[in-house]
């Protein structure tokens, strides 16, 4: 039994295990038969759900107090913690790269640089944003270029879906740029409001450059 209610879902690593929050600031690594592996307490009402890291070797959590942390997906401690403008209702969305995608109830989108916590970027919405973050990533080739991007959409409670890309284009004999930098993406951002056509793709809007 864990304290408070269960307001978000369960996250279930590679192995089977079982990683899961309560809105009395409990996370819990389980067996699927119920045993706890570790327990942390006290750290605040959480009602989004845990998200993995690309290698499944951290997770990460907002709760209500603003707080979003990175916690060791083996032993439970700590890795770090950052503290935004609101109560974080989202569940994060992890991108390929390992970038963190998460919004706040202070009504701002932000990213967060995986190793420390650090903000990427932020921008602004007209309302809160609880829902989490849909994230694209993929590659676009040509004869003479190769185009990488890193898209992620958010829904605010203003009624709209905005939406922030990046891309990064390679001439043929560039290196590439590690995963997990949040420069393999950080070239030419922009944010823009956006609507959603039938078959609920989304379609730009209005588009303002970061």
């Amino acid at each position: 039994t864990m304290a408070g209610k269960i307001k978000g879902k369960v996250a279930i690593g590679p192995d089977g295990r079982l990683f899961i929050a309560s809105q009395g600031g409990d996370i819990r690594e389980m067996e699927a038969d119920g045993t706890a592996v570790w327990s942390r307490t006290g750290l605040g009402v959480f009602t989004a759900s845990p998200a993995f890291s690309p290698d499944y070797e951290t997770l990460y959590i907002g709760n209500e107090g603003g707080t979003f942390y990175a916690i060791n997906a083996v032993t439970g401690a700590t890795r770090w913690s950052k503290t935004l403008g609101g109560a974080i209702r989202s569940t994060a969305g992890i991108a390929v790269s390992g970038t963190i995608y998460v919004g706040c109830d202070d009504g701002k989108a932000y990213s967060l640089n995986p190793a420390n916590g650090a903000v990427n970027w932020a921008f602004a919405t007209g309302g809160p944003i609880s829902s989490s973050p849909c994230v694209d990533t993929g590659v676009v080739e040509s004869d003479d270029e190769t185009t990488f991007f890193e898209r992620a959409t958010f829904c605010s409670e203003d009624g709209t879906l905005y939406g922030r890309e990046a891309q990064e284009i390679r001439q043929p004999g560039d290196q590439g740029v590690g995963a997990g930098q949040d420069e393999r993406v950080g070239g030419r951002g922009v944010c823009h409001a956006a609507d959603v056509r039938a078959d609920q793709s989304v379609r730009p809007g209005s588009i303002a450059s970061l």
